[in-house]
């Protein structure tokens, strides 16, 4: 069933929207704006084309060149100046001459660095010296030289 109102109901629902329509208007006739009609609207619009997007990009490749830059001169010139580049060290300063695994991804390392040689412990986390020993040139003879002078040994042996 629908619910009717009584007119006293009515009518008063109807004086309190009529009040509150000619409060605004009074209020619209005092503001200092009279003519609402003839104040121009402008939609916003969005301003996104092509330039703002290619503008991003230069700044963000700016910003990887000074970054790289920086890097670069820290290195040369900061604190970590004192570590040795790879050009100044020579062809054969590092180099591996034997492995042997030990169970997965840990192993015993034999490495010449310069003239020492470094027994290595390499594990997932870490590296470590576990002895070294100073190497002179003279112990290190190449292995052509090495088959020469057994042939002179066995020679002399021979005659």
């Amino acid at each position: 069933m629908a619910e009717q109102t009584s007119p006293k109901v009515q009518s008063g629902v109807q004086t309190q929207v009529q009040l509150v329509q000619d409060t605004i208007l009074s209020e619209l006739k005092q503001s200092p704006l009279k003519d609402t009609t003839s104040a121009k609207i402008t939609p916003y619009v969005p301003t996104y084309n092509m330039s703002n997007y290619f503008q991003g990009l230069g700044f963000f490749f700016l910003f990887l060149a000074l970054l790289w830059l920086g890097v670069r001169l820290l290195k040369r010139y900061g604190r970590f100046s004192f570590l040795p580049r790879s050009a100044d060290l020579p062809k054969d300063a590092l180099r591996l001459e034997a492995q042997l695994p030990i169970g997965p991804r840990k192993g015993l390392m034999v490495v010449r660095f310069l003239h020492k040689r470094l027994l290595l412990g390499v594990t997932d986390q870490q590296i470590s010296v576990l002895t070294w020993e100073r190497v002179d040139d003279a112990e290190t003879a190449d292995f052509a030289e090495l088959l020469e002078q057994a042939d002179h040994n066995n020679a002399k042996k021979g005659t």
